[in-house]
């Protein structure tokens, strides 16, 4: 299915409660971005059942909007938020002969997203980000190593401008075995709470209010 014939089965669908049409193309549309934390980065799914989309995806945050997929917009708009310049958010922009551009909600939405994504991301990792001068006394409060090269590389494992990047494992050889499944644990906290934000920088409110406004039949 095409993104075109997606948006013709949901507009039709919608307008006249066609369950059978409405859910279709809503199926192939979800199948393009996670609505569950995933345990890779957040991206365009590699895997996904909807021809001709743009680059940038804007028809589909678009449509996404237009009809109430509402459980799709947090990561499709946070994706678009780390993928597109600001200029193409504001002005639009042209692939293979056309011009596309967001509507002006999901515009909205993601320029005050894209500011607010390294908000985001430190105070979801706070305690993995504390100064260098507190990293001692909060690694120690936390578990029971006392060595002292663990504590030195103690904040410097996270990716401040994307929550949603996934442990690395070459940081495992900077610490003892107990600090590495310990940091994994708190690391992984750390993305979950950051997922549990992310509708409210998109103007989204929880994930519960995402869920409970989705258009359904």
């Amino acid at each position: 299915m095409s993104i075109a014939t997606a948006t013709a089965f949901l507009r039709l669908g919608k307008k006249y409660e066609i369950r059978t049409l409405f859910n279709e193309a809503c199926v192939r549309l979800k199948e393009c971005y996670p609505s569950k934390l995933p345990s890779s980065p957040l991206g365009r799914m590699q895997r996904h059942r909807l021809a001709g989309r743009d680059p940038l995806d804007f028809q589909l945050l678009n449509i996404a909007h237009e009809v109430g997929i509402t459980t799709l917009l947090p990561v499709a708009r946070y994706v678009c938020s780390q993928s597109a310049t600001i200029e193409e958010i504001i002005d639009g922009y042209t692939w293979e002969g056309t011009v596309y551009k967001l509507d002006a909600t999901n515009q909205r939405a993601c320029i005050i997203g894209r500011d607010k994504r390294s908000a985001l991301a430190y105070s979801a990792f706070e305690g993995l980000l504390s100064p260098k001068q507190e990293r001692s006394m909060f690694f120690n409060s936390r578990w029971s190593c006392r060595n002292k090269q663990c504590a030195l590389w103690y904040c410097v494992t996270t990716h401040p401008s994307d929550p949603f990047a996934t442990w690395d494992t070459e940081w495992d050889s900077r610490f003892c075995g107990e600090c590495v499944l310990a940091l994994k644990r708190e690391y992984e906290q750390c993305r979950k709470k950051a997922w549990n934000l992310l509708p409210s920088i998109f103007c989204l409110g929880t994930w519960e209010s995402v869920v409970n406004v989705e258009t359904s039949f």
